[in-house]
């Protein structure tokens, strides 16, 4: 084999769940967070979800290691039982000696040992993997389970691991009194690119003292476009793509070796059977595509694409049933834009209101922090919302009912001149209700392709190679920080968020990264780094977004610059899929909240919301239920998901909410 080839002591990609081999991603450290949050706070029941391959039952074993001697476990790993079967295995895994073939009598015996291991000051986890392959009869006995305990505590700690189908499963009316007592779930999700290549260097690091093999940039590409970021593929992939290697003589794998690999997996049909509905729904769609090409081709009068006018008649098109294509109007393409579906003035046609999408939890955006925010594109956003402090929209001197309200546009704590043409100021474009109109000459409305040719002529102006660094000093000009970032050791650094975190770390900022997020980029309320790409020298540009106003988003590239505005419509168009948010961590928080918090910085926090004018909360070091509920309400309020865990982005929302503090 290849391990002796690349001096490994093992093949590092090998298919078994070992945890010595676990890399903590983004979203797989804050499962272990999950875990053991709901293991030190004694929640009955919680669920982690993940597709097949993501590294659940790595991510288990992992987890049991950790396990200090007062926690006691029992792990099933085969669910395929009966109810009677799923008792003996639980009592089986805790050594709890019985001969008894009925359920009255093995839950008597467990009962007793739950009730002694409580005496001894032991906590008892049951943990269940592949948990969607329980029968519905062995999830109802599991939720009886639940009910051995105490006055005070629940016996028995219970989690459940399964595919997506398991929280189907939990959903049916059958299983409802089981999902209200899941307190915690949580959905692992896939590696993203650059997690891709860090999990390939990380495992190859474990596997030899002295790596002698590279993964350039186009074969980890690759490798994330075939698995989807599915752990179990790249592990496939990456063994073939070793073994080609080497028997290629080469110490370096390349994209060709990676075709080569995936093409041999593909062919002796281990293509992972994830891909394979894909495949079959791009050749599905090619055909259906193909076909009505034909049918406009041989047959156009069936589709009533052919006028039966003759060509000589003056006839109009109307006659034969057609109707001149006319170009969309950019209010038009306004219409389909999710943030005009909240009406900006009277005036306005009343919306289909929809129920606003909840972002998931805190752990998808990249970030610095150990864990962070995972975040989805939310259907409402407030029409009008400057970047700017939060102190005058939600002061928050009360308890829960202010923490409610929506959040409101604020006048721009910083002004930015606009080098294009004034806003017209039509129905899409009108401030809120209640806010003061803006002054504007009359004019006719500005074409999109004008203000593409402004976006385009005040690119020329900026150094495009050193616009990170220019984007960064203008958001720390902002803050009223001393800017200058020139000369950074950064600078030569090809990863952007790297430069950005490090460069900004300096300066004694954090760095928030949100992917395909620019919803919720504007919800966090501070000035942001967009990346723009500019087509012409088919590059990355960044520019700073300093303020948010009447859908118009003010840009600038230099600090203090005049910069300028595009519709967000048109922002659309050309901005790529990552905002970098820099951020102040005020009052020092660590980590994750109270995952992997100290008491100490669970007291600052209590002391923190004391001051917000939450009274009720008692000034200690325990994360206790009314500290959760405050922050929970708060992250429904900024949409974030509401697990109560206190990450960087419910960092940014809860330093917002301090008026004391200098925000712009």
């Amino acid at each position: 084999m290849y391990a002796k080839y690349f001096g490994f002591r093992e093949r590092p990609f090998k298919l078994v769940p070992n945890p010595h081999y676990l890399y903590l991603s983004k979203s797989h450290e804050e499962a272990l967070a999950h875990l053991t949050y709901a293991v030190s706070q004694g929640d009955g029941f919680l669920t982690i979800t993940g597709e097949v391959g993501t590294g659940k039952t790595t991510l288990c074993r992992s987890f049991i290691e950790s396990l200090d001697p007062s926690k006691v476990i029992a792990y099933i790993f085969n669910p395929r039982l009966d109810a009677l079967q799923l008792l003996k295995a639980i009592n089986d895994e805790f050594e709890i000696p019985s001969h008894f073939d009925n359920t009255k009598d093995l839950i008597d015996e467990l009962n007793r040992f739950l009730i002694e291991k409580k005496q001894e000051g032991k906590t008892v986890i049951l943990l269940i993997d592949e948990a969607q392959n329980l029968r519905k009869g062995v999830l109802e006995q599991i939720r009886l389970l639940s009910n051995l305990e105490t006055s005070k505590d629940k016996l028995l700690q219970i989690i459940l691991v399964g595919q997506p189908e398991l929280i189907d499963i939990l959903e049916t009316r059958e299983l409802r009194q089981l999902a209200q007592r899941i307190t915690l779930s949580f959905h692992l999700m896939p590696l993203d690119g650059k997690d891709v290549g860090r999990y390939i260097e990380h495992r190859i690091n474990l596997a030899s003292q002295k790596p002698e093999v590279l993964f350039s940039k186009s074969a980890i590409r690759m490798i994330h476009q075939f698995s989807n970021g599915i752990p179990r593929i790249i592990n496939m992939v990456c063994d073939r793509a070793l073994l080609t290697a080497s028997v290629l003589n080469k110490k370096a794998v390349n994209q060709d070796i990676v075709r080569t690999a995936i093409r041999e997996l593909a062919g002796k049909g281990k293509m992972p059977s994830s891909l394979a509905p894909r495949l079959q729904i791009l050749v599905a769609l090619f055909l259906l595509c193909a076909g009505v090409f034909l049918v406009m081709g041989f047959y156009p009068e069936i589709l009533g694409l052919r006028s039966t006018v003759s060509p000589g008649s003056s006839a109009p098109a109307e006659r034969a049933g057609l109707e001149k294509a006319k170009p969309l109007d950019d209010s038009r393409i306004k219409a389909a834009e999710p943030s005009e579906k909240i009406p900006s003035s009277k005036s306005d046609p009343e919306p289909v209101k929809e129920e606003p999408k909840v972002e998931p939890p805190e752990n998808m955006a990249s970030t610095q922090e150990p864990l962070e925010e995972k975040t989805s594109a939310v259907s409402q956003v407030p029409t009008a919302k400057p970047v700017g402090t939060l102190t005058e929209a939600v002061p928050l001197t009360s308890p829960l009912e202010s923490l409610d309200k929506p959040l409101s546009p604020l006048t721009p704590s910083i002004p930015v001149q606009v080098d294009s043409a004034p806003i017209p100021q039509g129905p899409e474009n009108q401030s809120p209700e209640g806010a003061e109109p803006q002054q504007t000459t009359e004019s006719p409305s500005v074409p999109a392709d004008h203000e593409v040719l402004s976006l385009v002529d005040y690119l020329k102006t900026l150094d495009i190679l050193n616009s990170r660094q220019t984007a960064l000093e203008t958001i720390l000009s902002l803050w009223k920080t001393e800017a200058s970032v020139t000369g950074s050791k950064f600078s030569t650094l090809e990863d952007d968020e790297s430069y950005f975190i490090l460069a900004s770390r300096k300066k004694g900022f954090f760095i928030q990264a949100l992917k395909n997020n620019f919803d919720l980029a504007k919800r966090m309320n501070l000035p942001f780094i967009l990346e723009i790409y500019w087509p012409e020298k088919m590059a990355l540009v960044y520019l700073a977004v300093t303020r948010i106003e009447n859908q118009q988003i003010f840009l600038a590239g230099r600090p203090g610059d005049k910069g300028l505005s595009l519709s967000e419509a048109d922002l659309t168009k050309i901005m790529g899929e990552t905002a970098y948010i820099p951020w102040k961590n005020f009052y020092g928080y660590d980590g994750i909240i109270p995952g992997s918090g100290t008491a100490d910085t669970v007291l600052t926090l209590k002391m923190h919301l004391r001051d917000m004018g939450f009274s009720e909360i008692e000034i200690n070091g325990v994360y206790d239920y009314s500290t959760r509920k405050v922050i929970q309400t708060l992250q429904r309020k900024y949409q974030i998901q509401p697990d109560g865990l206190v990450g960087p982005l419910t960092k940014i929302a809860l330093y917002n909410e301090t008026p004391s503090l200098n925000i712009p």
